[in-house]
């Protein structure tokens, strides 16, 4: 007799007018014990919704999210390239702790604090807008005001692929204040959040918003990523030259989501060479 899974998935309900198609809770799940059944159910639910939230894990432990995460591609056995944060060197450092006994799990946050999870009188800095945008948004708007830091997805990005998932726990959140969130693009447009969110953006819904024509670009066009970037072009001067690529062109396939099958707009060439064509 086939064993079923009690865990229920419910899509989240967005405000009236939003377009918004994606997203789900996942409910009656124990992520400390996670069966091959009710694993069968959340991996199905992530790929059909993009984002699942599990609400009240607020004792999970490091362990069980890392092995959560790791279930989904049990290959994986380290963050990154099989390194911790610790060291000076790298550019997350200041924004990352680490977890001495599960190392795979990140601490990020704002602020002192005495104990968490092994780490002892740490002050967690967290990532401000203005170390990142170009114009900051004057100092007495600063603490009703925000915008988003930067669009990313958590990844080695070299040598390795992307990672099929990435979890993030809320361990403690703020409890009151919201801020207005602007996008600055030009619009106007503005945003109630709650401090400290995370958004979350779909390429698939992004991919359907483009014109056919911006469709066909994005999935036949290739990019090289200069290595390290961030730290290759901080010290640039105007005179500084680029890396160039000697072979011209790579014809690659068009990208697939592994799970879907649909097509992937996520999906970037590590060190593809471009594809020859301009746009302006």
């Amino acid at each position: 007799m086939a064993i079923k899974s009690h865990i229920t998935v419910h899509p989240l309900t967005n405000r009236k007018g939003s377009n918004i198609d994606f997203g789900a809770e996942v409910r009656g799940a124990n992520l400390e014990h996670i069966s091959e059944e009710d694993f069968a159910v959340i991996r199905r639910a992530l790929y059909e919704n993009q984002v699942i939230i599990f609400k009240g894990q607020q004792d999970l432990s490091p362990k069980a999210q890392y092995e959560l995460t790791r279930l989904f591609d049990p290959t994986v056995q380290a963050y990154g390239h099989g390194k911790t944060l610790d060291s000076k060197k790298s550019i997350l450092h200041p924004d990352l702790k680490t977890i001495p006994h599960q190392p795979q799990v990140q601490v990020i946050g704002n602020g002192p604090v005495a104990s968490f999870e092994g780490l002892e009188n740490i002050v967690l800095k967290h990532p401000h807008h203005k170390t990142f945008h170009h114009d900051a948004i004057p100092a007495a708007e600063d603490r009703e005001t925000t915008r988003f830091y930067r669009w990313h997805i958590d990844a080695a990005l070299y040598d390795l692929n992307p990672p099929r998932v990435t979890s993030l726990m809320a361990v403690q959140v703020p409890k009151t204040e919201y801020q207005n969130l602007r996008y600055d693009d030009g619009t106007g447009d503005t945003l109630r959040v709650p401090r400290g969110s995370t958004a979350f953006v779909s390429s698939y819904g992004t991919y359907d918003l483009l014109s056919p024509e911006d469709q066909e670009f994005a999935r036949t066009t290739r990019v090289q990523y200069a290595p390290h970037p961030a730290g290759t072009t901080v010290h640039r001067t105007p005179r500084h030259r680029g890396r160039e690529s000697e072979d011209p062109t790579h014809v690659l396939a068009e990208p697939r989501h592994g799970q879907t099958g649909t097509t992937d707009p996520s999906v970037g060439g590590g060190e593809a060479a471009s594809s020859g064509r301009k746009r302006d």
